[in-house]
């Protein structure tokens, strides 16, 4: 799906890959982990931000 300046690909692993129209590059993956939490990890391999179940906590992570 092409969103603007973004492209998001469903993954057969149930992740979502984010893109950038711009460079062609990968930006980062999005995954649903048991219970509700998710992440967000760049393509460098960073943590971006993660949450502690539907209605719990958001951390986001700048470095």
């Amino acid at each position: 799906m092409v969103y603007g300046e973004w492209i998001f690909a469903v993954n057969r692993d149930s992740t979502v890959s984010l893109w950038s129209v711009a460079t062609g590059g990968h930006v980062a993956d999005f995954s649903v982990l048991s219970g509700g939490e998710w992440t967000v990890i760049s393509s460098d391999g960073r943590v971006l931000a993660a949450s502690r179940g539907a209605a719990g906590s958001l951390f986001r992570y700048d470095e």
